[in-house]
């Protein structure tokens, strides 16, 4: 190769690299500005209600940042509170969501409001209460079992307060009341994967025999669906709590996994250690959240451990009790809570033994002997 040549093709590998730098840099500008600009979506608003607390939970695309501040009320008694919760570079996941949210903030009747605005720059929500009323105002994050980002904003009532609604709470009554939750139903047809029949319907036909075998057992239960109709979470979750005196709520469900090979029975618990707490300046701050998170892994130990114990012929792979957190979880009050998953609908032989009729048996079986192995309960 002659000089001249040589100079050229020098030339052209400087060009190569510069073409590469600027096409680097321009990535990583691009990648900037798409950051600054980027949106965090709400996507879906729940309200569980209690006897002693309420809790308004807000599920999130990604984790919001979130800005707390106290509001002066010029226009309101004094007797009367309120926070702002700012959420810079959110926006509404959806338009029905926003019509869910202003259609609560236009019916709502309790002894708090909530105001939503789309605002320049984000979502903005004013809670306003009556301290006669609110003991305590709790703003905790979390991570959800589906992914989400949660936000919890936590509402207990006063002790006068709670009189005034209901009777103080008894201990649990003989016999003890549990609440059976079959996940999904109606519109809301869970999982189906490799299965026959879809997760809203196997959890009811399992839940259908755990019932009759708890009876049996002695336990008053009350169901949060007696069929394939839809329930929003945070009706199930009211349904139990405004019950009273309920010792424990089971949900079943059944999973699913984009690896075929998934397989097994999982059980969940929440407890405070879910949550981290993200306002400071709320009244009585001292105040905690006070999941079950102990007593409902106990349960949940026990009750896996007999599901396994009746299964133990099918193989059913041990999944272990898990801590994480779901809405029926984070809803229930003053009980415990568990969420069975139990097995995976996207594991082919798995989805075959749930809708086997026999194999659903064993399972209630499974969970009727955990239950009343924890709560020592004697069978006459």
């Amino acid at each position: 190769m002659d000089r001249r040549s040589s100079a050229a093709a020098s030339w052209l590998k400087q060009i190569d690299w510069t073409v590469l730098a600027i096409y680097g840099c321009s990535v990583l500008l691009l990648t900037w500005v798409s950051a600054l600009n980027a949106t965090v979506r709400l996507e879906k608003f729940y309200e569980h209600l209690g006897q002693h607390t309420d809790k308004i939970v807000f599920y999130f695309d990604q984790r919001p940042p979130l800005q707390h501040s106290l509001v002066p009320l010029l226009d309101a008694p004094k007797l009367y509170r309120s926070e702002k919760f700012f959420f810079p570079s959110v926006q509404f996941g959806n338009a029905g969501l926003k019509r869910a949210l202003h259609s609560f903030q236009a019916q709502h009747q309790r002894f708090y409001r909530l105001k939503f605005k789309q605002v320049k720059g984000g979502v903005e929500l004013v809670l306003v209460y009556d301290i006669r009323q609110v003991q305590c105002v709790q703003c905790h994050r979390f991570k959800a079992i589906s992914g989400f980002d949660g936000l919890v904003l936590k509402i207990e009532h006063l002790p006068s307060h709670k009189a005034q609604r209901s009777s103080a709470p008894a201990p649990a009554p003989s016999p003890l009341k549990l609440v059976l939750d079959y996940g999904h139903g109606g519109t809301d047809v869970g999982t189906q994967g490799v299965s026959p029949q879809p997760e809203k319907i196997l959890t009811r036909l399992v839940g259908l025999k755990l019932k009759s075998l708890l009876v049996a057992q002695g336990f008053m239960v009350l169901e949060t669906r007696s069929a394939d109709t839809t329930v929003a979470l945070d009706a199930r979750t009211t349904f139990a709590n405004l019950a009273g005196g309920v010792a424990a709520f089971i949900s079943l469900h059944a999973n699913h996994a984009g690896n075929p090979q998934a397989a097994g029975i999982e059980i969940y618990y929440a407890d405070d250690h879910l949550l981290n707490r993200v306002a400071l300046h709320s009244l009585a701050t001292a105040c905690r959240f006070n999941l079950p998170g102990e007593p409902s892994k106990a349960l949940a130990e026990t009750v896996l451990k007999a599901m396994l114990a009746a299964v133990a012929d099918y193989g059913t792979k041990n999944r272990q009790v898990r801590c994480s957190m779901s809405q029926v979880l984070l809803g229930t009050e003053n009980m415990l809570a568990i969420l069975i998953e139990m097995g995976y609908l996207s594991h082919a032989a798995e989805a075959a033994l749930l809708n086997d009729e026999q194999y659903q048996w064993r399972l209630a079986q499974g969970i009727a002997n955990g239950i009343q192995q924890y709560f020592k309960v004697v069978v006459k």
